[in-house]
């Protein structure tokens, strides 16, 4: 039988159990402390913080949980739910092994996972989970970190494709050789290799963004899946569907789902590529779209990263494009002012011979005036002297030529009718050359021109003689003038003033020329042909000419195929009027003129000229003494005949000091050299008249009496 507890017993028993309640209450109190502390700390937590109880439902969801996954907490926590009733996409994850793994107490880590426990689509994750153990190390679930490390893989994604643009770029640069489109291809592919995509196409826009030229297909588009015969090269936007909305919309457009119904598709092809996916991104250059380009069937979504890549890859070769044509540019000019600065060379040579020759035949111009002056026309050394003085005139075309070569300005310009030119000199050259047939196409209203007519008709003979030595067994050319401008001229080498113009065409049957040969035709000196057949100045002085009077040559030929010479001339808005020429007559004069000029056989053939006609001559040798002679005798000097061209002092710096020794002094300028900006300028400083060497009696006699007057 039990022995029944004293009181004291019962007493000290109950005091026992007193003790143990509370210190059990203390122990709920400090862990309900420890619960709220926890909490606060995952809360405070950046990363995700998910704990699973032992049946796999969520207890915590911490606000950087719900950050990441967009899922509020009362949606997890408390639902009674398992995480496979929440998330039924986890065991096809592989999730379900890897939380049994943590609650069997391993510690497991993954770095790049794909997103899970989120509604987002697309992202990468860094989890891990281990056991949650009590303080007997008793297993009572598991928890899980969660880091979004989307941003990170994007950069780290976004730094691969800027590593392999660069490398793109690099190998750009270094295809130094290279044509436009083995660049643009070359582009193309890198773009598609670039994207993971599978086809790809470039296309160039027109200035006024209505049509798309197609310049390069991707190579798996058109060696393995485009089956399109004739495929067009050429859309206008009007016909283009679904990939020209990028040019309408002005933006990068994509397509993730092309099988979905969209209002802008207009249907494909028979044998085009089956599209799955694709985007089409516009190029900008300032406010006008320059390019347009396509890539598609992406095995995964197209993003904005593979916008900004592509964007950026055109950009690169746009650049590229940009800087070849300026470095061809830039060659094109450094051979255009190798040639100017030959032609510039040779054109002062050419320009000092002609002024010489021209002084030459002054001597003899001059001589012969003088004895037809005293001679009677019955004589017969009359007609003799006429001869010459023919002779002389002839040979004036010579150094015409030469000092158009030079460029050295134009001689008389005036109104001129090029059909009347055309027709005049062809007739005169097709009398001496009756085994070819000349063709004229001659348009009707042509406009006038302000030209030299001694220098284009010279121009004209020197096609003439072109197109006839092509065909040395005879053949046939067409000369052809039609009204246009410049927005119908397409030269090779020069873009014309904006400006209407009148073109002449010279085109022959002859053998025609090659590449090489053309781009030296109009090099003074170059010929093809045997040295007693040509001096290679007659295209050399056609384009000096032509370019003297603010006009464009350009030649286009095929060799075997002919040849053919195009002249665009300034139009004149003034309307030609027929003048009655008058003829020159001798005019006998009183008074004093004084010549200055550096060739003695100029001062003296003067001398006897004037004098002849009635006119007391004074002569200076240089401008120096010309200044000491005319302050002399200033009131007897009724005219001065200057020199233009003189050492030492030239004729533009003595008229100068005339003017200012007396602003009333009557000057003729004279010289060698047709009337060129030099003898522009003087003329416009107040010069009274200009004669050009050689001259005649009656042209001298004439001019002098006219200022005088």
């Amino acid at each position: 039988m039990l022995k029944k507890p004293s009181y004291e017993e019962l007493e000290k028993k109950i005091k026992e159990l007193e003790k143990i309640a509370f210190e059990r209450k203390q122990m709920d109190v400090k862990h309900l402390e420890s619960e709220g502390l926890c909490s606060n700390v995952l809360e405070s937590i950046s990363n995700g913080i998910m704990v699973l109880d032992s049946n796999f439902r969520f207890t915590h969801w911490n606000k950087a949980m719900e950050r990441i996954s967009q899922i509020p907490r009362e949606k997890v926590v408390g639902s009674g739910k398992s995480a496979w009733e929440i998330f039924p996409d986890l065991a096809k994850d592989g999730m379900d092994e890897i939380m049994w793994k943590a609650m069997q107490g391993e510690v497991t880590k993954q770095k790049d996972a794909s997103l899970r426990f989120t509604k987002k689509k697309s992202g990468f994750i860094s989890e891990m989970f281990f056991p949650l153990r009590n303080t007997k190390s008793e297993i009572r679930g598991i928890v899980g970190v969660i880091r979004d490390i989307t941003d990170s893989k994007q950069a780290e994604k976004t730094i691969r494709l800027n590593e392999s643009r660069l490398n793109v770029l690099l190998k750009l640069n270094q295809m130094t050789e290279a044509s436009l489109l083995e660049i643009k291809d070359f582009t193309l592919e890198a773009a598609v290799k670039l994207t993971k995509s599978k086809i790809g196409y470039l296309a160039f826009m027109n200035d006024d963004e209505s049509i798309l030229t197609m310049h390069s297909w991707s190579r798996n588009t058109t060696v393995k899946q485009c089956a399109i015969s004739n495929k067009p090269l050429t859309y206008p936007m009007e016909t283009m569907g679904l990939w020209g909305e990028a040019v309408r919309q002005r933006k990068a457009i994509i397509t993730n789902n092309y099988s979905v119904p969209n209002p802008f598709k207009r249907g494909l092809p028979k044998g085009h590529i089956k599209i799955i996916r694709h985007m089409n991104v516009p190029l900008f250059e300032g406010n006008r779209i320059i390019i347009v380009a396509g890539l598609g069937n992406k095995e995964n979504d197209y993003d904005e990263l593979d916008v900004r890549q592509l964007t950026l890859l055109m950009q690169d070769m746009w650049s590229l494009i940009q800087h070849k044509q300026a470095e061809k540019e830039k060659k094109k000019i450094e051979v255009q002012l190798l040639q100017a600065q030959k032609t510039k060379t040779i054109g002062t040579l050419v320009g000092g011979i002609a002024h010489n020759f021209n002084n030459l035949l002054m001597g003899i111009q001059g001589y012969t005036s003088l004895m037809l002056f005293e001679t009677d026309s019955a004589n017969p050394n009359y007609a003799r002297l006429k001869n010459i003085e023919k002779m002389v005139e002839s040979r004036l075309d010579l150094t015409r030529q030469l000092l158009a070569y030079a460029r050295k300005g134009r001689d008389e310009v005036k109104l001129l009718d090029l059909n009347q030119l055309v027709e005049e000199t062809s007739k005169t050259f097709g009398r001496t050359r009756k085994e070819f047939t000349i063709r004229h196409e001659l348009a009707d209203n042509l406009y006038t021109i302000e030209a030299d007519q001694g220098q284009i008709e010279q121009v004209l003979l020197n096609l003439y003689v072109n197109a006839a030595d092509a065909m040395p067994e005879g053949g046939e050319f067409t000369l052809k003038t039609i009204n246009s401008s410049h927005k119908n001229i397409k030269g090779k080498h020069f873009v014309p003033k904006p400006d209407n113009y009148v073109m002449l065409s010279v085109a022959d049957t002859g053998v025609g020329m090659d590449k090489p040969t053309m781009k030296r035709i109009f090099e003074p000196f170059f010929t093809t042909k045997n040295m007693s057949q040509g001096t290679g100045l007659g295209l050399a002085s056609a384009y000096g000419t032509i370019k003297a009077h603010n006009g464009y040559i350009n030649v286009d030929s095929k060799k075997g195929h002919g040849t053919t010479f195009k002249i665009y001339l300034p139009a004149s808005e003034i309307k030609l009027r027929k003048a009655v020429k008058i003829p020159e007559e001798l005019i006998k004069g009183t008074g004093t003129v004084l010549i200055v000029d550096d060739e003695e056989v100029i001062i003296e053939v003067g001398r006897e000229l004037l004098g002849a006609i009635g006119y007391k001559v004074l002569t200076a040798i240089d401008g120096k003494e010309a200044i000491e002679i005319y302050k002399k005798n200033m009131d007897k000097i009724d005219i001065v005949l200057l020199d233009m061209i003189m050492p030492d002092m030239g004729g533009g710096k003595v008229f100068d000091i005339i003017k200012k020794i007396n602003p009333d002094a009557k000057v003729l300028l004279i010289s060698g050299y047709s009337l060129d900006n030099q003898a522009a300028e003087i003329l416009n400083r107040g010069c009274d008249g200009f004669i050009q060497k050689p001259f005649g009696l009656n042209e001298l006699s004439g001019k002098i009496r006219k200022i005088i007057q």
